[in-house]
């Protein structure tokens, strides 16, 4: 029977029925096994694909927790096996392996059966999992994660080629993210699972027991539900195939790196850096890396690295991006453990609770921007923020101690995993856009490879930092032998009941410093991302409809016809395009400021702290007067309060009684019911004794300056004020709706309310100058009033005529749609019995000699310096033909022959040839508030105002109840972006301009209903 059924198997001996069943089944379960690792190029659809999906979701998963299982559970391992100087070891030896063989396995992948080969590598790596769960000693715990790393080597590209065979180029980036979400799921998971298993009597071996089932599921529903795709190369023999795989370039990586991170490892801590242990392993590392690149140049294309890929532009500066941002990453997650457990003396379990704020966010944020990359098409500016943000966080990491509030820490790392998200997984969509199909596989495994290269050194690199920190900070206090002894003691064991009770407290703060200075390897390693992203080609996402593989179109049919595509949404679809490249034009001009900006407000925010703590104004403070409580000296009234030194104080004098919001006057000259809310009290912007504001530091004066001389200013009351350093922010004056005259807020309110009167009341009204005040005021006086005759008059040829054609054309639009007439290239007259200037009535008469008759005229022209107080005692400082004050480039008032060292001017008063714009006023206020404490410290104002056009200059104008717009322009080229916003609420948002000036909303409310 058996011999009927098996026509080639050998007999059975004998008549044994259960050896013959034995023999059938194991027959039978090979003939199931060669089915399921043949090649048969099946599609994988339905139930296959939801299996094969799940698996490398597991597999995500159980790479992830992996890892952090061991993050959480090193302090402790370290204190058992007594090996605190080989903790880098147990990551590092993982990673070194792991990087070694990604190059061998994306040539194996190429050479041999997809599926063989993963399953294969799943089960090194259980293997490995083996050897560190049952290790007895370091030295094994380190073999073991070394087998490890080269199992998962296999699996992550295996992983990321079983992805290319059964998702689209196009769903691409989307499923990446779903993948990744899975390690956000083990970051969740791993950190207070290790602290558990570290404390409990399971111990942290329990971690390595777990991936091993794990691995053993993943493995499992590959083998049995992804068919194995046919190869090419299946013909050739095993031996050409195997010598291909270039395992000599494969040794040579692997022992370089070993020695390179073997003196990393030694140097300064267990030998000195000119021992011949540690500078000879230097040499063996670059003569071992040299061979190696000698090989990949010779051998070009059929290199292990092929070269045409390396010199990629964009694959290698993603290469780079990929080994600086998991370098930060890893050496923030390998560190945050030792500063809960050893520097603020949490438990195992308590330090991985507090470290998920690092670990999980970034797989949700990496989920979003994947959905947005493939949205709009452009992955760069992504991974530019991303480098940035990580920077950030990484250095407001770096600034704690031990007296930190731990939300706030909390708080820092949750930055830090927002920026990591933001990018971590678009090099390899970047990869696999820019390269062609048959590189894509190589050019993968070098991304892969960069990012274990970032993790592999991290930590080495980190571990010469912290060590050589920790054992001089001490060796400080303590003896040599004491230093070892607690060195070898380990993180975990830093309480009383292991050390003298009165070291306890010292010896947490040597940790804690350790940790934060290894953080600034985290800074580089980000800011050197960020540039590396932003080095990249900025190219568009190609979509999977565009390309032809193999004579297959990937989208539409090649016989679909083009006569049924819907042209409808064509316009639609052009004017979004339009939007998401303004979008990406506005990262490119601003992300340069935007980066400075953000380290300026953190050191700002770092220096404020302590500024606060140890200010005191003394008995006779000397005075810093500020001249003008706009803009410009509010801001810098904000600046000299976060860092003035002991023993001088602020004095703003503003004339107006609550601080005027400008941008809101033409939509109050028109809309009635919000008048109040365009004034702000300045007790509620700034004063003494509020937090973050210290006591004494600030005085404002509700009066005007009349005369300045060379060290006091005399105001309008007679008081005269003596000063050490004079800030001149007085800014323009202009007519009824842009300026108001009434320095109290009633007055003003009915200064606005009047003007609503007259629109409300007139048929016909006329608005005179073409700048944002009367763009905007012609199109809310139409938009609420559409049956009015409303024109505009401009003597230019365009509309807001320094910003470009682009924005003229555009609010040319939206007049037309409101049927306002425009009138450009007119410089009229404007002739009225009771006003020259505005009023009911009035007639416009124009150069050609026509005159026309307005119901209102409102002129919205003329802008003036206010510099009247200063023409008497100091007229050389004053331009002849602007009537601005002279500046130079530190924003000090300079006459025709001299610089006035101790004499500032900033805002539209000042000539300083930036935008006459509030965010200008802003960025001048950081440059004089810092070369005010600059000449206090050390006699020198070193710092120099630089126009930043693209932010200074952007410009946001309201068309009306529902439009608006937003215009950057990176410079006079005339390249800019234009985007549409949300035209916001009628009272024009105003809560978002309390806030930006750190006051309370809910008070505005309160005054208007009194």
């Amino acid at each position: 029977m058996e011999g009927q059924r098996y026509p080639h198997a050998p007999a059975p001996p004998g008549n044994n029925p259960a050896r013959s069943r034995a023999r059938n089944l194991i027959h039978d379960g090979f003939l199931f096994l060669k089915r399921q690792f043949s090649s048969s190029g099946e599609k994988v659809t339905g139930r296959r694909l939801l299996c094969v999906t799940l698996a490398l979701m597991i597999g995500a998963f159980f790479g992830e927790l992996d890892r952090q299982l061991l993050f959480t559970a090193i302090p402790k391992i370290t204190t058992e096996f007594h090996s605190l100087d080989q903790a880098a070891w147990y990551q590092a030896a993982h990673d070194l392996a792991r990087l070694a063989f990604l190059p061998i396995y994306g040539r194996v992948y190429t050479l041999f059966a997809l599926k063989v080969t993963y399953c294969i590598c799943i089960m090194i790596s259980v293997t490995g999992s083996v050897v560190c769960a049952t290790s007895a000693t370091s030295q094994a715990l380190i073999i073991g994660r070394a087998v490890q790393g080269c199992g998962h080597a296999g699996t992550n590209l295996g992983g990321f080629l079983i992805i290319c065979q059964i998702v689209s180029k196009q769903k691409m980036p989307l499923f990446f993210s779903t993948i990744i979400l899975m390690t956000g799921v083990a970051a969740a998971v791993g950190p207070p699972l290790g602290g558990i298993f570290a404390e409990s009597s399971m111990t942290w071996r329990l971690g390595f027991f777990l991936s091993i089932a794990m691995a053993l599921i993943v493995g499992s529903l590959i083998a049995f539900t992804f068919p194995e795709p046919v190869r090419v190369t299946s013909n050739y023999s095993f031996k050409a195939r195997l010598k291909s795989t270039d395992p000599l370039s494969g040794i040579l990586i692997l022992a370089s790196l070993t020695a390179l991170f073997i003196a990393l490892q030694w140097g300064g801590t267990r030998h000195p850096w000119s021992d011949p242990r540690v500078w000879g392993s230097l040499v063996g590392f670059a003569t071992m890396a040299a061979l190696f690149m000698f090989i990949q140049v010779k051998e070009k294309d059929r290199a292990l690295v092929p070269i045409h890929i390396l010199t990629n532009r964009t694959v290698g500066f993603a290469c780079l991006y990929s080994f600086s941002i998991f370098m930060s990453m890893i050496v923030l997650a390998y560190y945050m453990p030792f500063y809960y457990q050893a520097a603020r003396g949490l438990s195992p379990r308590q330090s991985g609770i507090h470290i998920l704020a690092l670990m999980v966010p970034d797989a949700v944020v990496a989920l979003a921007a994947g959905a947005a990359v493939t949205f709009l098409g452009h992955y760069v500016p992504f991974m530019v923020a991303s480098g940035a943000v990580v920077a950030l966080g990484s250095s407001l990491l770096s600034q704690i101690d031990n007296n930190t509030p731990l939300i706030r820490i909390v708080g820092f790392q949750l930055i830090v995993a927002f920026g990591f998200g933001l990018g971590v997984q678009l090099p390899l969509s970047a990869i696999r856009n820019i390269l062609e199909e048959p590189d894509v596989p190589a050019g993968e495994a070098l991304a892969l490879f960069c990012m274990s290269l970032g993790a592999a050194l991290a930590v080495p690199m980190a571990q010469a930092i912290f060590m050589n920190t920790l054992s001089s900070r001490l060796a400080s206090r303590l003896p040599t032998s004491s230093v070892a002894k607690i060195i070898r003691m380990g993180p975990s064991k830093v309480n009383a009941d292991h050390m003298k009770e009165d070291i306890v407290h010292f010896v947490a703060e040597s940790y804690g410093e350790a940790v934060t200075t290894a953080f600034y390897m985290s800074i580089a390693a980000s800011a050197l991302a960020m540039l590396a992203a932003s080095a990249m080609q900025w190219r568009k996402l190609e979509k999977e409809n565009t390309a032809v593989t193999g004579g297959v179109l990937s989208g539409r049919p090649l016989d679909d016809p083009v006569e049924n595509h819907d042209h409808s949404k064509t316009a639609d679809l052009v004017s979004v395009k339009m939007a998401a490249g303004d979008v990406i034009k506005i990262l490119k001009f601003s992300f340069p400021f935007l980066v400075s900006y953000s380290l300026k407000r953190l050191r700002q925010r770092i220096v404020a702290i302590f500024h606060g703590l140890s200010y005191k104004p003394g008995p006779s403070p000397k005075n810093i007067v500020i001249i003008g409580g706009s803009f410009a000296g509010i801001f810098l009234a904000k600046r000299l309060c976060d860092s003035l030194p002991s023993g001088y104080k602020i004095i703003l004098i503003e004339k107006n009684t609550h601080f005027h919001f400008p941008f809101v006057f033409p939509r109050f000259s028109v809309v009635g019911g919000h008048e109040a809310k365009a004034f702000i009290p300045y007790d509620e912007i700034l004063y003494s004794g509020r937090k973050g504001v210290p006591e004494g530091i600030f005085e404002r004066r509700c009066d005007a300056v009349v005369e300045v001389t060379s060290d006091s200013v005399r105001l309008v009351s007679g008081e005269v004020i003596s000063f050490e350093f004079l800030a001149v922010a007085t800014g323009t004056s202009s007519p009824r709706p842009s300026k108001l005259v009434s320095p109290d807020k009633h007055g003003a309110c009915d200064e606005l309310r009047d003007t609503q009167e007259q629109v409300r009341t007139a048929e016909s009204i006329a608005v005179v100058g073409g700048g944002a005040v009367g763009v905007e005021l012609v199109t809310d006086i139409k938009s609420w009033y559409p049956e009015k005759d409303v024109t505009l008059v401009h003597s230019r040829d365009r509309l807001l005529h320094g910003y470009g054609l682009r924005l003229h054309e555009r609010v040319m639009e939206e007049m037309r749609k409101l049927d306002i007439k425009v009138r450009l290239g007119q410089r009229p007259r404007i002739i009225d019995d009771n006003d020259e200037k505005a009023g009911k009535n009035a007639t416009l008469v124009f150069p050609d000699g026509q005159a026309d008759k307005f119901g209102l005229v409102i002129p919205c022209t003329g802008q003036a310096p206010n510099t009247e107080f200063m023409k008497s005692t100091m007229s050389e400082c004053i331009s002849t033909e602007t009537a601005r004050i002279l500046v130079a480039p530190s924003l000090q008032i300079k006459s025709n022959e001299s610089t006035l060292d101790k004499m500032f001017a900033l805002g539209d008063v000042a000539e300083s040839g930036g935008p006459r714009m509030a965010r200008a006023a802003e960025l001048q206020s950081y440059i004089v508030a810092s070369n005010i404490v600059s000449l206090i410290k050390s006699g020198k104002a070193s710092n120099t105002y630089h126009p930043i056009t693209a932010v200074e200059g952007a410009i946001k104008l309201t068309l009306g109840k529902q439009s608006a717009i937003a215009l950057y322009s990176e410079d006079d080229s005339g390249d800019n972006a234009l985007i549409s916003v949300n035209g916001g609420h009628e009272d024009g948002d105003i809560r978002r301009c309390w806030n930006l000036l750190g006051a309370k909303y809910d008070k505005a409310v309160a005054e208007r209903e009194q």
